[in-house]
């Protein structure tokens, strides 16, 4: 996984850089003293050597803590931009996932749609809208096992008396708006019984 092999490659370079900071910082104090004794007794040379390699130790410190710090920068910008493109693709996944999602409540939406449709002509006249006879058939059923063992109730069947006269004299045009019309009669008088 990226992240462990860059936070062991961030780990492993502030653990140099320590270790060299924290090994010439004290090579640097110590040649400081020695050539401050060192002038202190008279040799001049040897000392400016030893204050010249001082010198060079918190030089090389300085330079290397600058790269250090140069890197680390470096490092937060690339991982800022690493961050910012990941939270740019959860976004446009979550945006797709959000698409799907409503792609799939449309299409459940439309399948119950369907499904009541295809329920309803089944059980029903594509002309009236009446009750079909499974429609009775269910119907009847559904009485009998809900009623009583003595309880009553009648079935009334109606028939239209030279329908197929008017149908075939008048065409299917006029029969079906007739078969409408004492469709319409019929749920009515329903409606007024109460």
């Amino acid at each position: 996984r990226p992240g462990i092999l860059i936070n062991f490659i961030m780990n492993k370079r502030v653990t140099i850089t320590s270790l060299y900071i924290l090994f010439l910082m004290p090579v640097g104090a110590i040649a400081l003293a020695c050539a401050s004794f060192l002038l202190h007794y008279g040799q001049k040379t040897v000392a400016a050597i030893t204050f010249v390699v001082s010198v060079i130790c918190f030089v090389l410190i300085i330079v290397r803590h600058i790269r250090f710090v140069r890197w680390m920068r470096r490092e937060a910008a690339t991982a800022e931009t690493a961050e910012r493109f990941r939270a740019e693709q959860a976004e446009v996944h979550v945006a797709e996932l959000q698409h799907y999602i409503d792609e799939l409540e449309k299409s459940a939406h439309a399948l119950r749609e369907s499904r009541e449709r295809f329920r309803h002509a089944a059980y029903h006249d594509a002309l009236t809208g009446l009750g079909n006879r499974n429609k009775l058939l269910e119907s009847a059923a559904e009485c009998l096992r809900n009623t009583a063992e003595n309880a009553q109730f009648a079935v009334i069947i109606l028939d239209l008396n030279r329908f197929k006269t008017v149908n075939d004299s008048l065409g299917h045009f006029i029969g079906d708006r007739l078969l409408i019309m004492v469709g319409e009669r019929l749920v009515n008088s329903i409606k007024d019984l109460g």
